[in-house]
Formats: C-alpha cells, sequence, structure tokens
C-alpha cells in the first residue's frame, strides 16, 4: 500500500488516502494465483503438462534434473557455506530458443505444473519503455520478488525486446536475475538479438526446432486424444504432408 504526497501532509494519519496494489485486491477477493489489473505480470497456476512437451528426451531429462533438485540445490548452497562467499547468482535460468509455434511457453507452463510452483509471466507487449522506464523497471523488480515470495518460476517470453544491447531494461534484468533465488525461464524466436552479457547467466540453453514427421504425428494424437474422429481421418497423412509447428497444429 501507498500513502500518496498529498495524504502525508494531512494532520493525522486517519485522513490518510491508501491506494491498494490490484495485487492486493486480488488476494482479499480470493484470487492469489492470478492477477492482472494494470501490472506487467500475472501469477497463476497453469495445467498443462510434461506429456504435451514434444523434445528430445535427453534434453527434457536435463531440464527436469535443473528443476526437479532446485530446492535441494539451494540447501547444499547454505550447507556448503557457498551463500555467504558467492552472495549471487543463485538462480537457474534457462533459455529457451526456436522458431514460434515449437512449445517454449508450453514447456515453461508444463514445468510449473509438474513442480506445482506458480509461473510468474512478464507480459512483454504491455512495455511501453521511453518516459514509462521508471514505473515498469518497478514492475521488473517486482516480478522476481513475487516469484521468490511465492517458491514461483519467472517466466519472460520474446526477451529479445528488451534484453538486447542498447535495451533500457538490460541492466535491471542483468542485476535482478543475480540477486534472485528462483527458477528464470526466457524464450525467444530471436537469440541472436540478445546481449552477451546476458549468455554468461544462462545455466542452460534448449533449442527448439520444427517438429519431424514422427514429432508431428504425436502433437496430432495429443491434441486430438479425447475428441471423436472419422474414420476417414489419417493422421499419418497430415503428419506426412504438412511441415507444421506444434503451434499450427494446435
Amino acid at each position: 500500500m501507498e500513502l500518496d504526497d498529498r495524504s502525508m501532509r494531512m494532520g493525522s494519519i486517519l485522513e490518510a488516502e491508501v491506494a491498494i496494489a490490484p495485487r492486493v485486491i486480488g488476494w482479499i477477493n480470493g484470487d492469489p494465483h492470478r492477477y492482472l489489473g494494470d501490472s506487467l505480470f500475472q501469477v497463476e497456476m497453469p495445467s498443462e503438462s510434461l506429456e504435451q512437451v514434444v523434445l528430445p528426451s535427453e534434453m527434457l531429462e536435463r531440464v527436469l534434473a535443473l528443476v526437479e533438485h532446485f530446492d535441494r540445490y539451494r540447501e547444499q548452497r547454505a550447507r556448503l557455506g557457498l551463500d555467504e562467499v558467492i552472495a549471487y547468482g543463485r538462480a537457474v535460468a534457462l533459455l529457451e530458443y526456436g522458431p514460434p509455434g515449437t512449445g517454449k511457453t508450453l514447456l515453461a507452463r508444463a514445468l510449473a505444473h509438474h513442480t506445482g510452483r506458480p509461473l510468474v509471466s512478464l507480459r512483454a507487449s504491455a512495455l511501453k519503455g521511453a518516459g514509462w522506464i521508471h514505473d515498469e523497471v518497478e514492475e521488473l523488480e517486482g516480478l522476481f520478488r513475487e516469484a521468490q515470495l511465492q517458491n514461483g518460476i519467472v517466466f519472460i517470453d520474446e526477451c529479445d525486446r528488451f534484453c538486447h544491447e542498447e535495451s533500457e531494461y538490460l541492466p535491471h534484468i542483468l542485476v535482478e536475475m543475480e540477486k534472485t533465488d528462483t527458477i528464470i525461464l526466457m524464450a525467444t524466436n530471436r537469440p541472436y538479438k540478445l546481449a552477451p552479457a546476458l549468455d554468461r547467466r544462462f545455466t542452460l540453453k534448449i533449442p527448439f526446432a520444427l517438429p519431424t514427421a514422427r514429432e508431428r504425428l504425436r502433437i496430432w494424437e495429443i491434441h486430438l486424444q479425447k475428441i471423436p474422429l472419422g474414420k476417414e481421418v489419417d493422421l499419418e497423412y497430415l503428419a506426412d504432408t504438412y511441415p507444421l509447428a506444434g503451434g499450427d497444429i494446435k
């Protein structure tokens, strides 16, 4: 809650006007996991499962090894005294990169569901820049703080839009990544746009590619598994004939 300047000049605290953030109103209304209002981020508990993710098994295993054992990793850092020696860089940051519609957002949502953690997502399209930079930097700080408070996962889609070399947001993003103690997922279709300073912050980079015919068949089956199909529907033909991304199939 905030007291504005006019309220602070009142003779009594009882006369002060209190501005309650939309996030707090959400909690009062019994909706602790999703709120937008005028915020740049939202919190939710996704329902997508890892069974919906089409990714090479060895890569998925590496991702799960990092995410599933994150709490254990933090415990060991504290037990060994590493937090006292190196007080920054405690996050596990993953970069997802590849063409649109290949499952980057789906993986983030499925990992949140799999681990039972809320997904705290930045609404990149809402960033205005220019004269709004001060207010939006505070929102970025709130994004990471919220994820830490709720033991959640930070998800930043289209990160190339504000993590390039000339971005006013980049220094603040780097600082928050160093300070936070959370799991961070960033996604981009254009990894070549990212600033080099961001590169060393990533624990693992996850490449996404257009699915093969066999993977497309699996995607068709996943989306249609509960839907009655006519006898003339040939999923193998669809998978072999149309080289679509998973998002297009959906």
